[in-house]
């Protein structure tokens, strides 16, 4: 059997005990089984995420690895996975995200299109059984790719959660650079340096992946200061003028001392509203904010790291 199409990778920090319902919908492809694998990189430490993978393939239709990552951070797993993977191309898909029926075939359809080396964006939307209140890791408006059909992505719109690159180029580049810990900003210091040598960026309106997972507020909150504490280093590495217009982090001295006045309010009522954002949102969207901010800041002014 030859080497497949398209790699399917994502990485797995924590234990997922519903890896199972994520492979379950990459079954159901319409891409054929066997120009396809899925790879698993686990980095769950003792929970046993590679044994519930190898349990499943064995009946899967299409193959199905796990790799296990005995350490480093986000980077070095991804870079694990393009070590590991032998699909032509390489299909980041979070596993917050379930595959629509369509994700591979349109991935592979517009990598042909745009000459077999491009960033192709997936869509990202709500799974139609996830709770309308429900708090997940695309509840900022900020987090989402906001692309209309036949855009062309900035290099910012190219998170590594349904995204998929060439695996040679990518290699060939160095693939993740690392040093922005768990924020997960390795993804867009990757798709920069593929966009000032050419690759071709693209939007795949009809790769749909679904959010179907909730988060806690406490881990979200946590997060986004992890993110913004990142973002320095993001500016340094790319363009920090794009960088700055799409995640603002300035604030004003009034804003700065209202948050210091109500954000032990804040906190308590998003931890007492937790299960259903929609009651206190706006409050919701404030506080995950100034997490944001309070990161950047303690980075900027060489803190260490709360979290």
């Amino acid at each position: 059997m030859g080497k497949p199409d398209v790699t399917v990778l994502t990485v797995l920090r924590e234990g997922l005990d519903d890896v199972v319902t994520w492979l379950a919908h990459l079954e159901q492809q319409t891409f054929p089984a066997a120009c396809f694998e899925v790879l698993v990189v686990d980095g769950c430490g003792a929970h046993p995420c590679c044994e519930i993978v190898r349990r499943y393939a064995e009946a899967a239709p299409m193959p199905i690895r796990c790799v296990r990552q005995e350490s480093g951070g986000l980077a070095e797993a991804r870079n694990l996975g393009l070590r590991e993977a032998q699909g032509r191309w390489i299909l980041f898909l979070d596993p917050d995200l379930l595959a629509g029926p369509g994700l591979v075939q349109a991935h592979a359809a517009a990598q042909e299109r745009a000459g077999g080396a491009a960033c192709v964006v997936g869509r990202i939307t709500r799974h139609p059984q996830l709770p309308e209140g429900a708090l997940t890791r695309w509840f900022l408006p900020e987090a989402w790719p906001h692309l209309l059909e036949n855009a062309h992505p900035d290099f910012l719109d190219c998170p590594a959660h349904n995204l998929s690159l060439p695996r040679r180029p990518v290699l060939d580049m160095g693939a993740f650079a690392g040093g922005f810990g768990n924020s997960g900003f390795d993804d867009l210091e990757l798709a920069w340096r593929l966009e000032q040598r050419g690759i071709a960026q693209c939007f795949a309106q009809d790769a749909p992946g679904y959010v179907w997972r909730n988060v806690p507020f406490e881990v979200e909150y946590r997060r986004q200061y992890e993110r913004g504490y990142a973002l320095p280093a993001l500016m340094a590495a790319t363009d920090p003028q794009r960088v700055r217009r799409r995640f603002p982090v300035a604030g004003n001295p009034f804003q700065r001392l209202a948050d210091i006045l109500v954000m032990p309010y804040y906190l308590r009522a998003c931890l007492q509203a937790e299960e259903d954002v929609r009651i206190i949102g706006a409050i919701f969207r404030r506080t995950l904010r100034h997490a944001f901010r309070m990161g950047f800041h303690d980075a900027q002014k060489g803190r260490e790291r709360k979290y």
